[in-house]
């Protein structure tokens, strides 16, 4: 059937041109004073957000991400690419360098950049830090613009904000909101990332908004949005940004080498109860207590003790109530390069006192906290081998005789290994025997760790090559 035109009324456009310009129809009486105002006060939140959008959309990407697979027909080969991950991203320097999430180009080999004006160019990956969700890609194009940031540190719960990415794949989408709260964690196993300190905020965040930023009034970046709480899976009003603070601090890092090295302290950490919020300075919302130091770690050698109030690191607030402190002063510590002094002050015995630490590397801290918690669950010895990063602990008489190797034998059980380091590479497993190690110095710092190795019934001589400086 054909559709059926409905035509043109002659005049039509002249008659609703002169009826807007003649002002409320007969019957409807003038805009009360006070509503006018309302509506103007409107308009002029209206024209913040356009203003906002405006500062930053020409530095906000669209990313894709593809891995290249090999096709075989007949005798060829070729290689194609499949997509990998889509999200967004923002431009952060003149140069050319790209802020977004990790998820976004995790799975990818090659990754394409959709610019603001509609150019696409190909990007190469800088490093990424899987444990905060933060990647850095560069770029080769003329007239680019960077986007400013403003310090998250200063970011109040119910201000306004906006979101800018390319949700579902829309380009330069921009939604409003608040920010709901800060200092969120506890995203659990379906988080985006261990080192949780979000911004939480009801701005429309939704699959491909990940990497891209949140912006203030003023269109500088307080966070790279990164996660949602949802169960369908679209945006119900709760997404998680990742402070800008914390951002720069990890593309530092990513800069100067391409990975993150975390600092640690070797200690537990607790939130201050109601009753000790009261006598810290600062009130509630500053500081939390340290405590199981570790025999032998970072805090123990900087002089720290149990039951001191951690109130600031490196001249930033430990601030928050509850999960939100503990969450603030771990990213804080992990951000103190390893083997840098930091300034912090603790609260103790009725007085703040300004000290420094020196932080170990966090791979090393947890294994010697796993090497002191194997000692107190066997009663026995046992030793963090921080080169091939794993903890051993000799073999009882019993065990050696169900190994089957000589009672004066110097065997070691691998109590366990730490995910990323050369023993791991090598192959090595939590209950493997090593019935012998022999380590040798070779040239250029290097060294030549030989471990004689039992598996069950069955034995096999690993060679392990490790940095020795």
């Amino acid at each position: 059937m054909a559709m059926r035109s409905i035509g043109v009324i002659p005049g039509l456009s002249v008659a609703l041109a002169a009826s807007f310009a003649a002002g409320p129809a007969v019957g409807q009486s003038e805009m009360p004073a006070e509503i006018r105002a309302d509506v103007e006060f409107a308009r002029n939140l209206s024209r913040a957000f356009q203003y906002a959008a405006g500062q930053v959309e020409k530095s906000v990407v669209k990313i894709n991400a593809y891995a290249t697979r090999s096709t075989r027909r007949g005798m060829a080969s070729s290689f194609e690419p499949r997509p990998a991950g889509l999200g967004s991203g923002v431009i952060i320097n003149d140069a050319g360098l790209v802020l977004t999430n990790d998820h976004v180009v995790a799975d990818g080999n090659q990754y394409l950049v959709g610019l603001y004006d509609g150019r696409e160019v190909a990007a190469t990956l800088i490093g990424r830090d899987p444990q905060t969700d933060i990647a850095l890609l560069t770029i080769e194009a003329d007239e680019l613009e960077a986007a400013p940031f403003a310090d998250s540190d200063e970011v109040e719960v119910g201000e306004w904000v906006i979101a800018v990415g390319s949700p579902f794949g829309f380009s330069s989408t921009v939604t409003a909101g608040i920010v709901s709260a800060k200092g969120r964690g506890g995203l659990g196993e379906g988080g985006s990332s261990l080192y949780q300190e979000f911004i939480q905020t009801d701005a429309s965040i939704n699959p491909g908004n990940s990497g891209g930023p949140l912006v203030d009034l003023e269109g500088r970046i307080v966070g790279i949005n990164t996660a949602i709480a949802s169960r369908t899976g679209g945006s119900v009003g709760i997404g998680f940004a990742i402070p800008s603070n914390l951002a720069l601090a990890v593309v530092e890092r990513l800069l100067d080498g391409g990975v993150v090295e975390r600092g640690a302290l070797g200690v537990g950490l607790r939130a201050l109860t109601p009753s000790e919020s009261r006598r810290v300075p600062g009130g509630p919302g500053l500081g939390v207590v340290i405590g199981n130091i570790l025999a032998g770690g970072p805090a123990a050698s900087s002089g720290l003790l149990n039951e001191d109030v951690l109130l600031r690191v490196a001249g930033r607030d430990v601030e928050g109530v509850g999960d939100e402190a503990i969450n603030r002063a771990r990213n804080l510590i992990s951000l103190i390069p390893p083997g840098e002094p930091a300034e912090v002050e603790i609260y103790r015995a009725g007085r703040v006192i300004e000290t420094q630490i020196v932080t170990g590397q966090l791979r090393d801290v947890r294994l010697l906290d796993r090497a002191e918690r194997v000692r107190e669950a066997t009663g026995g010895e046992a030793i963090a081998h921080l080169e091939l990063g794993v903890v051993l602990r000799p073999l009882s008489d019993r065990e050696k005789r169900i190994v089957r190797v000589s009672a004066r034998s110097d065997a070691e059980l691998i109590e366990y290994v730490e995910p990323g380091s050369p023993a791991e590479d090598a192959g090595l497993e939590a209950s493997d025997v090593v019935v012998e190690r022999i380590e040798r110095a070779l040239a250029r710092g290097k060294k030549l760790v030989t471990l004689d190795v039992r598996r069950g019934r069955f034995a096999d001589r690993v060679d392990i090559e490790i940095d020795a400086r």
